[in-house]
Parts: C-alpha cells; sequence; structure tokens
C-alpha cells in the first residue's frame, strides 16, 4: 500500500470527496448510530484529518460503487468513526497473476495428476473443462462470473445428478486457482444448491437380462465378460474399461475360487476388493472365455457395447448404471444380508438400503440366478 506522502493535496481531497458522497448515499455502510435509526452524515473533514492514502480510497470507492451483494463485510475505523462496508472483487481491490484459461486448465490437470489423483478422474475433469473453455480460452480465470456459469449450465439442459457432478469439476478449477493466487474467490460457491431427489433405480428383469445374455453371446461374444461381470456381479462400469494401458484383466479372475480382485488402481474408491461371485456368474464367465471375450475393454468398445445392449432392449436411452442396480438388487434379494452385498460391491450399507432393498421379490431372485448358458443344464 502507497504512503499517503505520495498523495498530493487535489488529488487526496478530490477522493475523499467521492468517498464521502458514495457512503452518505447507501443505507448499507452504518457508523455509531443506534440500530433502525437514520445513519448521519459524514463530515469531509473526519476523513481528511485521517492517514488515509489514495490506494486505500480507491479501493473503497470501487466496492461502493459497484454496490455489489457478492462480495464480503469488512469493517474499518476512519478517525474514531466505525464504518461497515461491503467489499466486492472488482477491478482495482486486488492485482492477480494473470492466467488465461486456457493455461489454468493445463496446470490444475498437471496439479492433479501431481497428486496422485486417479487417471479416470483426470481425463474427466480435462474432458469436461476443455467443453467449458470452448469460447473463452483467452479470458482471464478470475474475471470469470457466476452468472457466466449459471448461463453455461442453463445452456445445457443437465440432469440434477450430472449438474451436481460438473459443479464439482468447474468448481475443482477454481478452488486451485484461489490457492494459487490467480483469483480470489470460487465463483461455483456461489451458485444456488442443486437439490436432488433420488428415484427408484431402474434395472432389468429377468426376461430382459436372458435375452441381453443370450444376444450378446451369440453376436457380440467380445463384449460378454464385461456384461456378466457388470449384470451378475455388480462392478461398475469403468471398472471394466482399461484407463492409461490397465485396467481388469482375465488374470484378475480366479474362476476356480470364483473370485474377482479388483486392484485399487481400478475401483472407485481407490481401494483393493475382492468379490465373490454366485456359481452361475461362474458358468457364464467360463463361457465368456471360451469365446474369446476382451477384458479389459477400451472406453469406445464400452460405448460400442452399451449402444448394441441398448438396441437389444428396444430402450430410447440406457438407464445409467442398470446392469449395476440389478446385480445389487437381484444379490440383496438373494442373500438379504446388506452388509455382505455392500462389501461385495465396494457400497455403503445405508446407500444399498436405501435403493435396493426389496425391488425383487425372492421368486424372481430364483428365475435371475437360475439363468445358465445355453450349454449348461440347468
Amino acid at each position: 500500500m502507497a504512503s499517503s506522502r505520495s498523495l498530493g493535496g487535489c488529488q487526496r481531497d478530490g477522493a475523499i470527496a467521492q468517498l464521502v458522497e458514495r457512503l452518505n448515499g447507501i443505507q448499507k455502510v452504518g457508523g455509531s448510530s443506534p440500530p433502525g435509526s437514520t445513519p448521519q452524515p459524514i463530515d469531509p473533514s473526519v476523513l481528511s484529518s485521517t492517514h488515509l492514502d489514495l490506494n486505500l480510497l480507491s479501493s473503497v470507492l470501487s466496492s461502493v460503487a459497484s454496490r455489489s451483494m457478492d462480495g464480503d463485510f469488512v469493517e474499518i475505523t476512519v478517525g474514531g468513526l466505525r464504518l461497515r462496508l461491503q467489499v466486492v472483487h472488482g477491478k482495482g481491490r486486488k492485482s492477480y497473476r494473470g492466467v488465461q484459461l486456457r493455461e489454468a486448465i493445463g496446470k490444475v490437470l498437471a496439479a492433479k495428476r501431481a497428486a496422485n489423483l486417479s487417471a479416470r478422474y483426470v481425463t474427466s475433469l480435462r474432458q469436461y473443462l476443455a467443453q467449458f473453455s470452448q469460447g473463452r480460452e483467452d479470458k482471464q480465470i478470475h474475471e470469470i462470473t457466476v452468472e457466466e456459469i449459471e448461463s453455461w449450465f442453463s445452456s445445457r439442459n443437465e440432469s440434477p445428478f450430472t449438474r451436481r457432478a460438473n459443479e464439482g469439476r468447474l468448481s475443482a478449477l477454481f478452488e486451485w486457482a484461489v490457492r494459487r493466487g490467480y483469483a480470489d474467490r470460487n465463483p461455483c460457491r456461489q451458485l444456488e444448491p442443486m437439490r436432488l431427489i433420488r428415484g427408484t433405480p431402474q434395472i432389468l428383469t429377468v426376461e430382459q437380462s436372458e435375452k441381453l445374455l443370450r444376444e450378446t453371446f451369440a453376436r457380440k461374444p467380445q463384449y460378454a465378460a464385461c456384461l456378466v461381470l457388470c449384470l451378475f456381479a455388480g462392478l461398475r462400469p469403468d471398472e471394466t474399461v482399461r484407463v492409461n494401458g490397465r485396467g481388469l484383466t482375465w488374470g484378475n479372475i480366479d474362476l476356480e475360487r470364483g473370485i474377482v480382485t479388483i486392484d485399487a488402481h481400478t475401483t472407485k474408491t481407490r481401494l483393493r476388493r475382492i468379490v465373490h461371485l454366485e456359481p452361475s456368474a461362474v458358468e457364464w464367465l467360463k463361457a465368456a472365455q471360451e469365446a474369446g471375450s476382451r477384458l479389459p475393454l477400451a472406453a469406445i468398445t464400452r460405448r460400442r457395447a452399451v449402444r448394441y445392449w441398448r438396441g437389444v432392449l428396444n430402450l430410447e436411452s440406457w438407464p445409467q448404471d442398470v446392469l449395476r442396480h440389478t446385480a445389487a438388487s437381484f444379490l440383496l434379494a438373494k442373500h438379504g444380508d446388506i452388509g455382505r452385498v455392500a462389501t461385495e460391491l465396494g457400497n455403503s450399507p445405508r446407500i444399498l438400503k436405501q435403493h435396493y432393498l426389496e425391488l425383487v421379490t425372492p421368486a424372481q431372485a430364483e428365475a435371475f440366478w437360475a439363468i445358465k448358458p445355453a450349454t449348461q443344464t440347468p
């Protein structure tokens, strides 16, 4: 902050006059008057007699002139008079190390990789930030406002759950910028919180499950192992996909013991998980292995598989995580042990109890687990 000795008298007096005029016209500036009373005009001589410098006056003037409701309240004491001002984050308040959005995205991705975040997370972050940056790549990151972000989401018509996830991705960028001194606030924190209402998970019926299995084995056996693991063992879609050359392979599956070992780098929680296969799942996996089914699938191959499955069942869209939801529902109906099934799926017991309990009947569960490959005798 500059010293008051560097100010010329006319320059100082002019700044004080502007400050007094602005402060006297705004009700949200309080002084020593009792609450509810009419604020008394500020005497310019009070400010003129104090040790103020032009940088402070310019900052306060900028804050008062914008009259934004998005800033932080601060209190200053001037010549014995206590003022409560609402300070905004506008031009002139603070200087930032200049960084364009394009450069900031590159830096935050490098920081996330260095922090050992999963390759899947970094990939999804990169893809979403690339979309957001289109048309604003050269903009300074601290100039991006909450209104701009609201407009972005309004134009995309995302579901509440998708929007919540994408708000998190944008927020990760701005939180990093604040920590590095490229911005003084994260505009995502000013967004209106999105209320999420979780409906009943969509699952496949016994008939749909059998049709999907038989059609896939007959026409697209390369997708078969992925389908069996997700439909019968409840693996997450990403747990069967290759990322950066790594992923679940046949070497992770012990068909003799009926066990799948999912390594920490593959799981969503970054924790190693052991999944015990049901007898019918083992039979289907043996058939898939004999048919030359692939593991892991490339991400693009997984998308093609989903399009194929959607066509087999004549669905307009593929319900999110429908195979995992199906497995969770039928496993819970068979075993009735929330803790056991939660451990197998890598979920919390609370989630299982809230979303999967009694979605299917015992009779439906028995029929589901009785589905066997065509070469096997039921």
